[in-house]
């Protein structure tokens, strides 16, 4: 019984640090990258810093978003990467996800826009494909449910704000999803 014991104990112990071993972090930065170029520079190198799983390079946002084994890096080093290929860059982390109704690249401008009128908001981009808002604020100036009820207002439900039926039905054809 104590063998049977110990091995579980054991078993335990080596799955927990596995996992540990596995997990993988994901942040964002915003970085002064302007063309392709930059993103070429980027993608030739970033993917091979220590532990790193995986880089995207949003050019139209400015945004480097980096997934990578919290174990091996961290987001300083990761920083300190970016800023040796020679762009100014500033840690964002990660964002939070409202999940907004839509169809369109009308629909995109206007969510982004009603969103980034906010104070507070840093970076609005919301994926038709998904139905996602990613937004970067600062919350000591603005909360989600502030960024929901502004979404709202332009005709789009949002997390837990429902948009108007009358702001609704003004919205043109192809952006109604109800």
């Amino acid at each position: 019984m104590k063998t049977i014991t110990l091995v579980l104990i054991l078993l335990v112990t080596i799955l927990t640090n596995a996992q540990e071993k596995n997990q993988v972090t994901t942040t964002t930065f915003k970085a002064s990258i302007t063309c392709e170029n930059c993103e070429a520079k980027i993608m030739k190198q970033l993917p091979y810093e220590k532990g790193v799983k995986d880089v995207r390079v949003d050019v139209d946002n400015k945004l480097v978003t980096v997934s990578y084994k919290s174990l091996k890096n961290t987001d300083e080093r990761l920083n300190s990467a970016i800023k040796k290929l020679g762009f100014q860059v500033v840690t964002i982390g990660q964002p939070s996800i409202i999940a907004v109704n839509g169809n369109c690249d009308m629909c995109k401008e206007r969510i982004e826009k009603a969103t980034l009128q906010l104070d507070g908001v840093d970076v609005a981009i919301w994926s038709a494909k998904e139905k996602q808002l990613s937004v970067f604020y600062d919350d000591s100036m603005i909360n989600l449910g502030m960024i929901e009820q502004a979404v709202a207002a332009v005709g789009h439900d949002a997390g837990s704000s429902i948009a108007k039926d009358e702001v609704y039905a003004s919205l043109p054809d192809c952006c109604k999803y109800r």
